[in-house]
């Protein structure tokens, strides 16, 4: 499962939504079940990042490996509601989602 093969519980949360898009740093992710494969993060209502969530319906998570912590503290430091995080953090780069 996804869950025993993560190295890390540290993880990225991508939103997108009417052309805005941006990434949170998550460190609590927590599994939920097994089959299906549910996890849980938890976003505070109001914080851009729940936002986009809420008006796209949908939301990215990826996990991240012990030598991205550099990475995932750069992404937690700031809001993306000020700053555009893929185009100003070395590192970061969007991909189409696949659903």
């Amino acid at each position: 499962m996804i869950w025993e093969h993560a190295s890390s519980r540290l993880g990225l949360l991508t939103s997108a939504s009417d052309g805005l898009q941006n990434v949170l740093a998550v460190e609590w992710i927590s599994h939920v079940q097994f089959s299906p494969p549910l996890l849980m993060v938890s976003l505070v209502d109001g914080f851009h990042s729940a936002s986009l969530v809420q008006q796209s319906g949908q939301f990215g998570l990826c996990f991240a490996s012990d030598h991205q912590r550099e990475l995932i503290s750069a992404v937690g430091t700031v809001s993306g509601a000020n700053l555009d995080k893929f185009a100003d953090i070395p590192g970061l780069q969007p991909v189409e989602a696949i659903s």
